[in-house]
């Protein structure tokens, strides 16, 4: 049964995890995520409060970890609900809905259409915005954390590149007036082992939002079956935010899927081998250090049986070995 249209859809997942990709296609289908937005499609409305959010805390979106003191002060956290939904109702929301809708609604608690927003902040605010919109829905969307963590460090590298080039032609000027800008948007991130310490603390944040939630509330994707299996993914996806998906605009929409983008550590010298010495941390959130060649095989109990389902291999991607079993030699496969 769909929930009431007033239930925003939270999307939430680590940076750079293929939330864009989804929300874009949501979007088509039908989806509102908000009238002013940054590249990254991540409304500004919510981007901006769930930044004010840590800020409360002294958190910020690369190191969320005090947001816990905020949410375990029952008085603070009480005032900050209190704030936000007086925020929701405020003049503010126009940035969300657009003129129109603001004039017409004039409210975030009252939509009678199917909306949300996609904000990987959301991950630690989100217990906040369950006061708030109690019958909300979330969606998880995660990757392998290697991978996560180079795309970071590259995102990082061109960054701080960037603001030392034009840093260079403002020198003179830095002895006359202090820089402003930070030179870089994440120190933590311009390394492997901080990026994916991130996501082990994003991964661990929307575990634990999903614990006890009713299918109908709570839906993890993983963005390598997203891949690989794109349509059936989407449909799941478009049938939790209640949104209706005929099957032609389904397969419209993932004829755009990069089938090529997964494991895309397995390409880089130095991402294997960080891999393989995380890989314990890995395992823990159903991962493993170990990718195959594309077109070679999985050995897999599933696959040494011969029992894989259509599909089960995927060369354009490579095929993911899981987590260790408790037979010896034995693994399960990831797919």
């Amino acid at each position: 049964m769909k929930k009431k249209p007033n239930h925003p859809v939270i999307i939430i997942g680590m940076h750079r995890s293929g939330t864009t990709m989804l929300v874009e296609m949501l979007e088509k289908l039908g989806l509102f995520i908000g009238k002013r937005r940054e590249q990254n499609q991540e409304a500004l409305f919510f981007l901006r409060l769930n930044d004010w959010i840590l800020g409360q805390s002294g958190a910020t979106w690369d190191n969320p970890g005090p947001i816990h003191h905020l949410l375990s002060y029952r008085d603070l956290r009480s005032r900050v609900t209190d704030y936000l939904r007086a925020f929701v109702r405020s003049p503010q929301t126009a940035s969300y809905l657009g003129a129109w809708r603001y004039l017409r609604h004039r409210s975030l608690l009252n939509l009678p259409f199917d909306w949300g927003w996609k904000d990987p902040r959301s991950t630690f605010t989100l217990p906040l915005w369950l006061d708030l919109f109690p019958g909300a829905r979330v969606l998880h969307v995660y990757r392998h954390g290697v991978d996560v963590a180079m795309s970071l460090r590259h995102r990082e590298r061109g960054i701080l590149e960037q603001k030392r080039r034009r840093a260079s032609m403002h020198d003179t000027l830095y002895t006359i007036r202090p820089a402003r800008a930070n030179f870089t948007s994440s120190a933590r991130c311009s390394t492997l082992e901080g990026g994916f310490g991130l996501w082990e603390e994003h991964m661990a944040a929307a575990r634990a939002a999903g614990e006890g939630q009713d299918q109908d509330a709570f839906l993890e994707l993983k963005y390598e079956q997203l891949l690989t299996d794109p349509a059936p993914n989407l449909a799941r996806a478009a049938t939790f935010c209640g949104l209706y998906a005929g099957q032609t605009a389904i397969d419209t929409l993932v004829s755009t899927v990069r089938t090529d983008r997964g494991f895309a550590f397995t390409s880089d010298d130095a991402a294997v081998a960080f891999a393989g010495s995380v890989g314990d941390r890995l395992h823990a959130h159903g991962y493993s250090q170990h990718a195959s060649a594309p077109g070679t095989p999985c050995f897999c109990a599933v696959c040494r049986a011969g029992k894989g389902e259509s599909g089960h291999h995927q060369r354009d991607v490579g095929h993911l070995i899981g987590v260790q079993r408790a037979v010896p030699g034995e693994v399960d496969c990831a797919f």
